[in-house]
């Protein structure tokens, strides 16, 4: 059955940031090349975060029909002589699909990200409390973006990922953390192990989530206020070097029969039981 076509209206142009009016043929192109579904940001949540990285911006496009409500976007735009092309429905279609865009999208620059052994230099051993989550070769984007979303929200100082064999920083992660990637550091180590002594040189405790251990949170394992919480991948779990380096290995109770919790699940549990202690602590 051949995909039905949305109303078809011309792009307008108007004052403004500079604006491009796309032809179909450019559009058909873009979705083509580089800047295509994987790479465009789409949705207001993770394509205003640009606002505060306005030079990692490389172009906008607006649904012409939602252009009054991004005054803001534009206006920034505008500042930073970023391209902007205004877009009817069946353009912004074209362009991305049948995904729920909100009338705007973008392209990047590469998300940034921050060497660890920088950043671990640049700090000193402390008890103040404070949070990192550690990434065990996590695979999937989606999993990675919630998981960054969660940490962002609940105060992280940063979430450290392996730079290979897992899931990187990537427009897709940004959309799946409705652009918290662009607002934590996102913290890249060649080697785990190393990564999680050098943390707990920096006075952190290091927890890894392993739903085998008997260590039970709520029952036996506590999360002090001074964390690192290590996520194994998915299927996998934690690596063998990985969980022998942590201090200590915790699991959630499972009551039902399914077994285990999806990993940004069971971070989500796991993050804001340690914001649960913080907060107990400090009251």
């Amino acid at each position: 059955m051949p995909r039905k076509k949305r109303p078809n209206q011309e792009s307008r142009e108007d004052s403004g940031p500079r604006k491009n009016r796309s032809s179909r043929k450019d559009i058909r192109e873009s979705r083509n090349s580089r800047e295509n579904r994987e790479e465009l940001l789409y949705g207001k949540h993770a394509v205003h975060a640009l606002q505060d990285l306005p030079e990692r911006l490389r172009h906008l496009y607006v649904q012409e029909e939602k252009r009054g409500r991004e005054k803001e976007l534009l206006a920034v735009a505008a500042e930073y002589g970023i391209p902007c092309s205004f877009l009817s429905s069946q353009e912004m279609y074209d362009l991305l699909g049948d995904v729920k865009h909100q009338g705007v999208a973008a392209s990047m620059l590469p998300v940034p990200t921050v060497s660890f052994d920088e950043w671990a230099a640049a700090r000193e051993s402390s008890d103040e409390p404070a949070l990192v989550v550690v990434l065990d070769h996590i695979q999937d984007p989606q999993n990675m973006g919630a998981i960054i979303r969660t940490a962002e929200v609940a105060g992280a100082l940063g979430v450290l990922f392996p730079e290979r064999r897992g899931a990187l920083p990537t427009e897709a992660v940004v959309r799946a953390s409705a652009g918290a990637a662009l607002r934590v550091p996102l913290l890249r180590v060649v080697n785990l192990p190393r990564a999680l002594q050098d943390l707990q040189n920096l006075g952190f405790w290091t927890v890894g989530m392993e739903p085998s251990s008997p260590n039970l949170l709520w029952e036996g394992a506590t999360l002090p206020p001074r964390l690192a919480l290590v996520l194994g991948s998915e299927g996998k779990g934690l690596s063998r070097l990985v969980g022998e380096r942590c201090d200590e290995l915790a699991a959630l109770p499972m009551l039902g029969s399914t077994g285990s919790l999806n990993v940004s699940a069971a971070a989500a549990v796991g993050i804001f039981e340690w914001v649960r202690g913080l907060r107990q602590k400090t009251s």
